[in-house]
């Protein structure tokens, strides 16, 4: 428990390092462009992030898991992820260079320099890595790192008073820092060195394993980008800025579930291959009491925190985003579920629904979208995402496969595991 407590603390060292820069350097940029020029900027980022899912080929937590499980050799996976996720990129690359040439539209410009990134991203799987064998003060040296320099380059560009097209070097820079940062923490760990090779059998394996986690996050990451195509067709870049700086401080917190979920996660593994059922049913009801517990705070904080935020760290231009970042906020229980529901579904093999689930919702957000945007503007936006994420956590009591996560949740909601003389020491163990 202490090494797993020592873990999750490097884990929110990491995070809480993320908050501040990103809030340090959101702060720099919208300031020094404004609302229309940080919508393009924001708009090319959500794209990247899209993209990233499609790169990174839904590997993590497959990863994450095999490493746990140490039933592949750790180096030779690590090898073979760098490998296909190394080609996905240049595929990646070589068409957005393409569309680069058809189009003059400024955002295009600006992902061009940014996908670039995606070849050091490739490395990325030595964070999953770190994380399985409890080491994450590695992955928050190299997170840490990249961000500080980061900001002392985006200080520098709104110093000079460069245009918006300079900002993407500033998010490439940090990539190639990062990967850079993890592949020497590595050699100095295990003194061995990770280059990118092929082993057919392993990558047939892993992409048969990952290729519905793929589609599923490359979906649920289209969730923003959706809603800003729409905000842009819509409303225009004036408003997409207003929209991004109302959920960018959601956006950076909302990596803190997947954070603390992975720290518990090696526990439930263990328990639910040892089929010891009883440990394993009462640790996951604790846990799930815990992030609803932990979403709710996070929500209540920044519901009430939007107004001071947004009025205190920008100009008067962006009181329009205060009513779109209290709306966003409930995301943060939302996806405190949805972050051990994803690791569960692995866990029993379910990925497939993962998928469906993604895809379901993101044909009830692009309806939503179509339908609250033109009505009510940039809020509209956010309502269509809030909602579309909480069909998915109801949607789990529609299949038999699913509904005890369902029950989970429901049981977490009303506090019921709280009450229970072995709370703690069912966490802990």
């Amino acid at each position: 428990m202490r090494e797993r407590a020592i873990n999750l603390l490097w884990l929110l060292i990491e995070q809480g390092g993320r908050v501040l820069s990103s809030l340090l350097i959101t702060l720099l940029v919208v300031n020094h462009l404004g609302a229309e020029d940080f919508g393009v900027l924001s708009l090319s980022l959500a794209i990247l992030t899209a993209l990233g899912a499609i790169v990174g080929l839904g590997m993590d937590p497959i990863l994450f898991k095999l490493f746990i499980s140490k039933k592949k050799d750790g180096k030779e996976l690590i090898e073979t992820s760098c490998f296909l996720r190394l080609v996905v990129s240049v595929i990646v690359i070589i068409s957005i260079t393409l569309l680069n040439i058809l189009s003059d539209e400024l955002y295009i410009d600006i992902l061009n320099v940014l996908v670039i990134g995606f070849l050091f991203d490739s490395f990325l799987s030595l964070k999953d890595y770190f994380g399985a064998h409890l080491k994450n003060k590695f992955y928050t040296y190299s997170t840490l790192v990249s961000l500080l320099t980061q900001l002392v380059l985006t200080y520098t560009f709104v110093e000079n008073e460069v245009g918006v097209i300079y900002f993407s070097f500033t998010y490439l820079l940090a990539k190639i820092i990062q990967a850079t940062s993890l592949y020497i923490c590595y050699f100095n760990l295990k003194h061995k060195t990770i280059l990118p090779r092929l082993n057919k059998k392993l990558a047939t394996s892993l992409l048969r394993s990952s290729f519905p986690m793929m589609l599923a996050a490359s979906i649920g990451l289209l969730y923003s980008l959706q809603d800003q195509f729409f905000i842009k067709y819509f409303l225009g870049e004036y408003e997409l800025g207003l929209y991004a700086v109302g959920i960018k401080m959601i956006l950076v917190l909302i990596v803190l579930p997947t954070l603390i979920s992975n720290v518990f996660y090696p526990s439930l593994v263990s328990k639910f291959h040892q089929e010891n059922s009883d440990a394993y049913i009462k640790q996951l009801e604790s846990i799930y009491t815990v992030f609803f517990i932990l979403g709710f705070v996070a929500f209540i904080s920044m519901f009430f925190a939007s107004e001071f935020i947004i009025t205190t760290l920008f100009s008067d231009e962006f009181l329009s985003s205060v009513d779109v970042m209290k709306i966003y906020s409930l995301l943060l229980i939302l996806t405190f579920f949805q972050s051990i529901n994803n690791k569960i579904l692995i866990l029993h093999n379910l990925e497939t629904i993962i998928f469906k689930r993604a895809l379901l919702a993101l044909s009830i957000n692009a309806v939503l979208n179509y339908l609250l945007i033109p009505r009510y503007g940039i809020n509209g936006a956010a309502y269509s995402t809030v909602i579309s994420e909480l069909f998915v956590l109801i949607s789990y009591a529609l299949i038999r496969e699913t509904r005890f996560i369902f029950i989970y949740q429901v049981k977490a909601v009303l506090l019921v595991s709280l009450f229970k003389s072995d709370f703690i020491r069912n966490l802990k163990t």
